[in-house]
């Protein structure tokens, strides 16, 4: 899921020609491109630790994926 919004938001970036005008950036982080991209690599990041401590019975990066998903998504518990 985290991969296939960062494919999406890069595709939309380098689709819109940023890549090459990246001196006329001034408001990047309005961007909704640049905000695909950031919650993309967050997901993935969280999803694949989660993924690794799950496979390897890690108690410290399961903790880590616990911790980064109540700070992201405070009502979900």
């Amino acid at each position: 899921m985290g991969l296939s919004i960062l494919a999406i938001g890069v595709w939309a970036w380098t689709e819109k020609d940023t890549f090459n005008n990246l001196s006329r950036l001034t408001n990047i982080a309005l961007d909704p491109a640049f905000v695909l991209i950031v919650t993309g690599l967050i997901t993935f990041t969280i999803g694949f630790t989660g993924c690794v401590g799950a496979l390897r019975e890690n108690t410290c990066l399961l903790g880590c994926v616990s911790t980064a998903a109540h700070t992201c998504l405070p009502m979900s518990t």
